[in-house]
């Protein structure tokens, strides 16, 4: 398989001072793009495993993090990961997140 149908979200998880609300965007699976699918090398799995350690940092922050600081750049090398993998999705949340993308993607 080269490709996969992606769908439009259907949650918005937000988190606003150690609050978290889910709203529901949809109840429909509509299918919005096609990515496409390659091999993951031992490098980007790795990174990728540092998915909930990355995501306990982000929910910790009340501000930009400190760049050169460890965490911050295991936040910044999974996340680049994420978006080379997860391109069709990304250009659906690009909207609502382009300062957090090009946060991440400076000097990329």
């Amino acid at each position: 398989m080269d490709g996969n149908y992606v769908s439009s979200p259907l949650f918005k998880t937000e988190w606003r001072t150690g609050v978290e609300s889910t709203t529901m965007l949809s109840k429909e699976i509509v299918q919005v793009a096609i990515q496409g699918m390659v091999p993951l090398d031992e490098e980007n799995q790795k990174i990728l495993k540092n998915e909930n350690r990355v995501s306990e940092f982000c929910l910790k922050l009340t501000e930009l993090p400190e760049l050169q600081a460890p965490e911050t750049q295991e936040l910044i090398a999974y996340y680049r990961t994420w978006f080379k993998y997860n391109g069709a999705f990304l250009g659906l949340i690009s909207a609502d997140h382009g300062a957090f993308i090009e946060w991440v993607t400076q000097d990329d």
